[in-house]
């Protein structure tokens, strides 16, 4: 099945428009300063109108031009109060990513990078209800950090028993301890 994608821009910075970028963050800055000003002024009047263009997104959306849309290939969700790890709190991350998308670029498969545990709850929920998170309504894909970690202990199964740890010993760049735990692929940047 073939997703539909919506026509879009992408944005892309080059040499030729970062002279007009890095003009624009002045502008933001100034922006700032304006308003800074305004407030120390009037506390209450000033603060409540133009606090909305304070902020970096919101005085760049409010400077786009009109019918501009420009693809953002991620999105930061607010965090939820209650524990991921819950059932419901997964369906429900679910649902608030397919409003989003839709809302953004309706008709587009919505796709979610969960790690390990959440996962595999995510991919119990598209089996329960396919109508509503089937796999040709919702991409599940399975996060970086533990695809990462696979390969590294494929790496470290690899060179087991090979000498590694006796040689990074000899050379004293690490103690045998420490060595045995990068062979395991017990921490990631470690073992790196």
């Amino acid at each position: 099945m073939k997703a539909p994608v919506p026509p879009s821009t992408v944005a892309s910075l080059s040499r030729e428009n970062s002279d007009q970028n890095i003009k624009e963050e002045y502008w933001w800055i100034e922006n700032v300063r304006k308003i800074l000003a305004l407030a120390s002024d009037d506390e209450e009047n000033s603060v409540n109108q133009s606090v909305d263009s304070m902020s970096w997104s919101a005085y760049h959306a409010s400077h786009q031009p009109a019918g501009r849309k420009i693809i953002c290939p991620s999105a930061l969700l607010p965090l939820f109060h209650k524990s991921a790890h819950m059932v419901a709190m997964i369906k429900h991350s679910m649902d608030v990513v397919i409003q989003a998308v839709q809302h953004l670029n309706a008709g587009q498969t919505p796709v979610v990078i969960f790690d390990q545990p959440l996962y595999a709850k995510a991919k119990q929920l598209q089996w329960k209800w396919p109508e509503m998170y089937g796999e040709d309504k919702f991409f599940v894909i399975f996060g970086g950090l533990l695809i990462e970690m696979a390969a590294l202990k494929t790496l470290c199964d690899w060179l087991q028993g090979s000498g590694w740890v006796e040689a990074l010993v000899q050379a004293e760049i690490t103690t045998a301890g420490t060595a045995n735990s990068i062979l395991r692929a017990a921490h990631v940047a470690r073992t790196r």
